[in-house]
């Protein structure tokens, strides 16, 4: 469930327990500084491949996030028709959030979505046809010709690019999607589509996450509820103090 998001280095994060006062009685919350913010995350939400007093955090010169984890039970106990269960497995989602870098990734994303429309580089090669999702009836733009392929990529989009017309801006905005087909051993296993949807918390802090195409119908929804709920763990972020 984090096959679209970016590989994280796992550092050891020493944290220490805090309680706040808008958290249920017993829930235990984890203190830890990324970069210049530091943020209170609930222990149910910490990847449960790491012990509780660790965390996956990467923090550099360039870029600054973390990733956490909102189960499938959570998800569908918070949001309305959030799928838990698909191809008999169950389906969280793992969240990388980004810390003081929105302006740049916005100009990042706006010209590759730009290229995109165009058919320059780096999607010089993108296929562009009526076909469409069947989960959310968005038009499906192919990477490459190669339908073929065991994964494939490709971009959601809400109609499609015409390189005659101008870009249309923040109005258009594509949705980096995978194709993947379970290994045959499995019995009856189905392709299924995988996407990634970004948001923003506030200014200055972003998340991306990777989602099943059947759960894309409430993409708003679980993007301003994990919003919402990340915003609610921040403590400090710079220019508190000014």
């Amino acid at each position: 469930m984090v096959s679209q998001l970016r590989i994280v280095l796992l550092l050891a994060v020493l944290l220490s327990v805090t309680a706040r006062g808008q958290e249920p009685p017993g829930r235990r919350v984890y203190n830890t500084v990324i970069g210049e913010y530091t943020i209170a995350v609930p222990e149910d939400h910490l990847m449960g491949s790491l012990p509780p007093s660790y965390m996956a955090a990467n923090t550099d010169e360039d870029t600054s996030s973390v990733i956490v984890f909102f189960s499938g039970a959570w998800l569908a106990a918070h949001i309305d028709w959030y799928q838990p269960v698909l191809n008999n497995a169950l389906q969280g989602v793992s969240v990388l959030i980004y810390f003081g870098h929105n302006e740049e990734m916005r100009e990042n994303k706006a010209k590759k979505a730009r290229a995109l429309w165009k058919g320059e580089h780096p999607f010089a090669d993108r296929v562009v046809t009526n076909d469409t999702d069947a989960n959310t009836g968005l038009y499906i733009i192919r990477m490459t010709p190669n339908e073929d392929a065991v994964w494939q990529q490709w971009q959601l989009v809400p109609y499609l690019p015409d390189r005659s017309k101008p870009f249309p801006g923040n109005f258009w905005d594509p949705l980096f999607c995978s194709r993947d087909h379970p290994p045959p051993i499995i019995k009856d296993a189905k392709p299924y589509t995988t996407c990634t949807p970004r948001t923003e918390v506030n200014e200055d802090i972003a998340f991306e996450f990777s989602i099943r195409s059947e759960n894309l119908r409430i993409k708003d929804n679980i993007t301003s509820y994990l919003a919402a709920e990340i915003a609610q763990w921040i403590i400090s972020r710079p220019g508190d103090d000014d």
